[in-house]
């Protein structure tokens, strides 16, 4: 099982596949409705076996820009993950725009301390494809 959004003017490409259970998100993250946006996201992992949700999940994360109704989907789907007994990989991609990565601050600050949670920030941009596993 796979998943891939195509990115817009005003979405992020998303890419995630379940072995091993990886997303991507990168781009810019305000879309009309985030709800809307997020729900085949929250799908995905609605999907995934009992055992699945108690594994480990990577998320690279790469957005310029992201919303506070986007912030808030996008915690909701990592708090789920940690509450169900999951452990979370959070790789959190900068470039060269220092503020780049300021909006995900506050999802970071709210998490912290959550069992299971691991955050690491990398300089540079995210070049593997999910889909192909190739650089």
């Amino acid at each position: 099982m796979s998943l891939y959004i195509a990115p817009s003017l005003h979405t992020p490409e998303v890419l995630a596949k379940e072995k091993p259970l990886e997303i991507v998100l990168r781009g810019v993250c305000f879309p009309e409705d985030s709800v809307k946006f997020f729900r085949e996201v929250k799908d995905f992992f609605q999907k995934l076996s009992p055992e699945q949700k108690q594994g480990n999940l990577t998320m690279h994360v790469e957005l310029s820009y992201v919303n506070s109704a986007s912030q808030r989907e996008l915690y909701q789907i990592i708090h789920g993950f940690l509450r169900g007994g999951g452990e979370v990989h959070l790789i959190l991609y900068s470039g060269e725009e220092e503020e780049e990565m300021d909006d995900l601050h506050y999802i970071v600050y709210s998490l912290r301390g959550q069992k299971g949670l691991e955050v690491e920030r990398r300089q540079g941009y995210y070049a593997k494809s999910v889909e192909s596993g190739a650089k």
